[in-house]
Formats: structure tokens, sequence, C-alpha cells
């Protein structure tokens, strides 16, 4: 006779110590048997939104789902995949946003979805929040930054001594032209 797994409702063979193979590893890994999580093809919206939400004490919202390599949740909806905040501004202002519009966060924390730390603003609003907040990456913070804030300085030096042309200064340094240009207009690099 064969002997089934211990779990409840499991109806697979015995594989170790009275668990199936799912059950074994699931005890074996994570010290505990959890109950299988909801089917989230049976949930609305409203239901799959707030079985990933914890509740935080600062009054955060935060998303404990899939989240973006920026930290912002994800899910689907309406068979697109969305940024959870837009979702949680949808549901809660019962309203319908394009792809143009901005939902910004007051609370600056990208996994956060409660609709009382969410308002709608334009590209431009959310880039004065940025830097009014001074959350912006400047300089060297750049991953991919190639001078350094002393190379910068230099290179303003010997420009404006008239020792080197734009030309010569990008050639030297290996970046393009139009980057010389940049940092000696002070376009870019502003902060030094």
């Amino acid at each position: 006779m064969l002997r089934m797994c211990k779990v409840e409702g499991c109806d697979k063979k015995i594989h170790a110590r009275g668990y199936c193979t799912n059950h074994y590893n699931q005890k074996r890994y994570h010290g505990t048997i959890e109950l299988k999580k909801p089917n989230h093809g049976n949930m609305n919206v409203e239901e799959r939104f707030f079985y990933n939400i914890k509740k935080m004490e600062n009054g955060c919202w935060e998303w404990q789902g899939s989240t973006s390599k920026y930290g912002y949740g994800q899910m689907t909806y309406k068979g697109q995949r969305r940024y959870t905040h837009r979702v949680s501004y949808m549901i809660h202002n019962n309203v319908e946003l394009e792809t143009k519009d901005i939902i910004m966060h007051t609370c600056d924390n990208p996994p956060c979805c409660n609709p009382e730390h969410l308002k709608k603003g334009t590209h431009a609003e959310n880039t004065q929040d940025m830097l009014n907040k001074k959350r912006n990456k400047v300089g060297e913070e750049f991953t991919k930054t190639i001078l350094t804030e002393e190379q910068v300085l230099e290179i303003r030096k010997l420009y404006k001594k008239w020792k080197y042309s734009m030309a010569r200064l990008s050639k030297e340094y290996g970046v393009s032209h139009s980057t010389i240009q940049k940092i000696i207009n002070r376009e870019s690099w502003k902060h030094i």
C-alpha cells in the first residue's frame, strides 16, 4: 500500500519523513509548511493589490510583491505590467491614467502605495520636487561617469587660461567635444 504525504489534503506519495517532495523541501528550507497562497487568477484587482501590501508604522503601504530595479512595486493591471503606486491611485480615485500622467510620492518611498502619499503631477513638478529634496545624482555619483570632479575643475582651468582648445581637451580626457563644451559652459557639473 502506498503511503501518502501527511499534510492534510495532499495526495502525493511520501518522499521523506512523511512528506511528499514539495512539502519535504518546504519544511527543510523554510522550517514550516505554509498553506498555499491564494490563486491570483480568482482575485479581482483590489484583492490582488491589498494581498501584497504591508502597512508600516510611518504610514507607508509598502508593496511586498514584484518590484522594478528602482524599488517600485509592479503588478498586472488590465493585461499590462503597471507600477503599483499608479494602480493604487487609479483604484482609490476611481480614474484611469494615461501613460504621460505622473504620480508622485510625497514620502519619497518607491514601494509605497498609500493613496494619501500619492499625488498627480507633471514631469516638471516631479523633477523640481527631486531637485528641491536633493535626491538627484550629481557628478561622480553617476555610475557611468568618465570624469572625476578634479578633472572637471582642471578642464575649466586649462580652458580658461587659453592653454587648451575644446578639441584638445576632449581628446586628452577621452570625452566628446560636446561634453567639454557643457562642462565649460556649466551646463553639466553645475555643482562644482
